[in-house]
């Protein structure tokens, strides 16, 4: 057994050196730790296999270690390599038991594990962050991927009276780092969607959804003018509307034709039909029985070449879609 007097290590006053252990003492005799060191023969460097420390704690760099093992160096770098090219962990535990680590390999940067060693999150080589999974999404919305096997969702919690903001932004600083936007106000509950650097659609307390406008005054509430597209009908011996489609249509006859009961209707739902007659004209329109019109009588319609009438109308129920004609409609003289 060696002893050595140290001369510059803090509350050490001797070492014993037996085999490959050294042993660390107070000026009491109390042992406060010991360092085991073994040598490779092949290379003769000393490599530290276990450092065992009695009731105080190990600084290296510093003479003042604030935890257990305190590292302190002007290059703030700590190296933990793994001589075969696998997975490098550090693990946690309390009383012994695991509760998770972290880890990379030559696969990924960075991945978390949970107690049983499941992976739940990882930063691949291109820097995207997933959780729950090891697959990258589409890869225009690939640098955060999160996936589950039941319901899956992010939560934004804000203060009271704060809000919750999602924000696009193509630059760093004015106007660009806010193009378009997902925002909740928590002191007003309302939701609103920007686009172009302005709110364009807001959702208020009461359900009322405007567009361009602040303060909708109805359940919808669009502030300058909309529009719905017109569908053109396929002409043939029966002509049926689908109500999914659109709220207008527009049709040309090309012989005498029947309406048929329009599908997919809704409740409420209202538009126009242009009934366009072909160059010959003369064509005739019957109506199934869903169409329901004053008197219970369908029109006749404008029988010129060219000439257009027009069905106004509004679903009542699933079998009453009532409607009115504006015959022979022209250019006013």
């Amino acid at each position: 057994m060696t002893v050595i007097r140290p001369n510059s290590i803090s509350g050490v006053t001797s070492i014993t050196a037996q085999g490959d252990t050294l042993t660390l003492y107070k000026s009491d005799g109390t042992n406060i730790g010991q360092l085991d060191v073994n040598v490779y023969a092949s290379s003769g460097v000393s490599t530290i296999a276990n450092l065992n420390v009695i009731g105080g704690s190990v600084g290296i760099g510093t003479d003042n270690p604030l935890s257990k093992l305190h590292l302190s160096d002007t290059s703030g770098a700590l190296i933990i390599n793994r001589e075969t090219d696998s997975l490098n962990q550090i693990n946690f535990r309390t009383t012994n038991t695991p509760r998770g680590s972290i880890g990379a390999d030559s696969s990924a940067c960075f991945t978390v594990y949970d107690a049983s060693s499941q992976e739940r999150l990882r930063i691949d080589s291109s820097g995207r962050l997933l959780v729950g999974t090891q697959t990258e999404g589409e890869e225009t919305a690939d640098d955060l991927t999160i996936a589950t096997s039941g319901h899956t969702g992010i939560t934004i919690r804000s203060g009271t009276s704060q809000e919750g903001n999602i924000f696009f932004s193509d630059g760093t600083s004015g106007s660009d780092e806010l193009r378009g936007s997902v925002r909740y106000y928590h002191s007003l509950d309302t939701l609103t969607f920007g686009s172009n650097g302005s709110e364009r659609l807001r959702i208020d307390s009461s359900g009322r959804v405007g567009i361009n406008t602040i303060s909708p005054g109805a359940k919808l509430h669009v502030y300058g003018n909309s529009a719905s597209q017109v569908v053109t009908l396929t002409d043939g011996a029966t002509i049926t509307p689908d109500f999914s489609t659109g709220n207008n249509f527009t049709v040309t006859l090309g012989g005498n034709r029947t309406l048929a009961n329009p599908t997919n209707t809704t409740v409420g739902q209202s538009g126009v039909i242009y009934i366009v007659q072909d160059g010959t004209g003369s064509r005739t329109l019957g109506v199934g029985t869903h169409w329901h019109f004053p008197a219970g009588t369908a029109p006749t319609l404008t029988t010129t070449g060219g000439s257009v009438d027009v069905f106004a109308f509004s679903v009542r129920s699933s079998t009453s879609v009532v409607a009115n004609a504006i015959l022979d409609v022209k250019v006013t003289a």
